[in-house]
């Protein structure tokens, strides 16, 4: 009974933690960081209360304890629950022969699209996930406008080519695709500048 009581006295303070940090900031940050420092006495890697440490801190304009704080937070963040969930679909998927190829592409496609919205090195992860989309299903349009995308703004150099071939492959197989129409007009209005 007691390891119950712990465990409901941590997330009232936890609920109360974050919610003192981003009330009225700096108002209630004296109280916020009793909060904190209680779970994190109970547990140091607790991101959320790193977080919220840190950003106390960066109101109190403490520069080198917020970064680290934020930096240890960042290190034991994981990269997005959302992309492990839908890798849990498709392997799913995979083991039932009867679902279309296009199930497969489209939740690769996805996957990819989670990965390239958290940008940086997360981006060579997205083509990955948009090529063996387009293995699954070589007529699923939103891929080839990923590729087109990847190709034209984040492959270093810029390959203007592929990105046109991807974008007219898409517009092929699906005309209705919104940014197959955009991104090569941009593409153009940037070259006559």
């Amino acid at each position: 009974m007691r390891w119950f009581t712990i465990l409901v006295r941590k997330a009232f303070h936890i609920v109360l933690a974050t919610s003192f940090v981003h009330l009225f900031p700096p108002k209630h940050h004296p109280r916020a960081l009793y909060f904190l420092n209680d779970v994190l006495r109970q547990d140091p890697t607790d991101v959320d209360e790193l977080m919220g440490k840190a950003y106390v801190l960066q109101y109190a304009e403490k520069w080198e304890e917020a970064e680290k704080l934020f930096a240890q937070a960042g290190n034991r963040m994981h990269a997005d629950p959302g992309v492990d969930a839908l890798k849990e679909v498709f392997e799913t998927l995979k083991d039932i022969e009867d679902r279309g190829d296009i199930d497969k592409a489209r939740r690769l496609w996805r996957i990819g699209r989670c990965y390239w919205d958290l940008g940086g090195e997360s981006r060579e992860e997205a083509f990955k996930s948009f090529i063996t989309s387009l293995k699954h299903n070589r007529e699923y349009a939103p891929a080839y406008t990923s590729l087109g995308v990847y190709y034209s703004k984040h492959a270093s150099p810029p390959v203007p080519t592929r990105a046109s071939k991807c974008f007219q492959k898409a517009f092929k197989v699906d005309a209705c695709e919104a940014e197959v129409a955009r991104c090569p007009v941009e593409g153009f209005g940037d070259e006559r500048g």
